[in-house]
């Protein structure tokens, strides 16, 4: 449930951060970097809430083999991404 809740907010914080620009009738989406709490101490809480949620799936199957496998598959593909957007917010 906390990863599912910190998904979700992440999810929004992110959303709101694209913003139409209409400078000289050219609307085009600019980016802005997350001000938010829980971007503070994690780069990317959507993907931290991601893999606490998978996490929490594992534990609730009694750590079976399917769900550990896609725990570990979903944390491969996503630490690297998260990794790539803390350097691109540097």
């Amino acid at each position: 449930v906390v990863g599912m809740t910190i998904n979700i907010t992440a999810d929004g914080v992110l959303r709101n951060l694209r913003r139409q620009r209409n400078s000289d009738g050219n609307n085009q989406k600019t980016y802005y970097i997350p001000q938010h709490p829980l971007f503070t101490y994690i780069s990317c809480p959507n993907f931290f809430g991601e893999i606490l949620e998978w996490f929490g799936f594992v534990i609730a199957s009694q750590f079976s083999l399917p769900a550990m496998a896609f725990f570990i598959y979903t944390s491969s593909n996503l630490v690297p991404r998260a990794i790539a957007h803390h350097e691109w917010y540097k």
